[in-house]
């Protein structure tokens, strides 16, 4: 696997290895308590994150369409549009796409990751675990990566 140096690299695309100034992420989610909850601890995670949200999958649909999301958090049952079906009415390529949902079925967790869905997780876990799941979603979009591909560190 050959590699380069940053050094090899024009400077166009050193600025496109840089730092993101920002991300965009929509929240889908029926429940206002959750849906606020979410939001309070995306925003402890990051100053530049961007958030979107919306109350069931219609304006998912809509959010995801005008926003063009980084990230999309989308819970599996919703009014108007369920989160797996949001899927079918946005462009490609997919954003990363994460599923919340209550009370999981093997049946629903295997639907959505055929979907393309890059993780799931359940509502009734803890809030530090939903806080991981989050973190997990977003600093690597917000983390400079080398030219090799590898996270750099400060």
């Amino acid at each position: 696997f050959p590699t380069r140096r940053s050094s090899d690299l024009g400077s166009d695309t050193k600025n496109m290895m840089s730092q993101k100034s920002k991300i965009t992420l929509l929240a889908a989610d029926d429940d206002p308590i959750f849906r606020r909850m979410l939001v309070k601890m995306i925003r402890s995670i990051d100053d530049r994150i961007v958030i979107v949200e919306a109350e069931d999958g219609i304006s998912a649909i809509q959010g995801i369409r005008a926003h063009q999301p980084d990230v999309v958090l989308l819970d599996v049952h919703m009014p108007r549009c369920d989160g797996p079906d949001v899927l079918k009415y946005i462009p490609q390529p997919l954003p990363t796409i994460a599923f919340l949902t209550s009370g999981p079925s093997i049946e629903t967790l295997q639907r959505v990751i055929s979907l393309g869905a890059a993780n799931y997780i359940a509502k009734e876990n803890s809030i530090e675990d939903l806080r991981m799941f989050l973190h997990s979603l977003i600093v690597p979009l917000l983390t400079p990566k080398s030219a090799a591909g590898r996270v750099s560190h400060p």
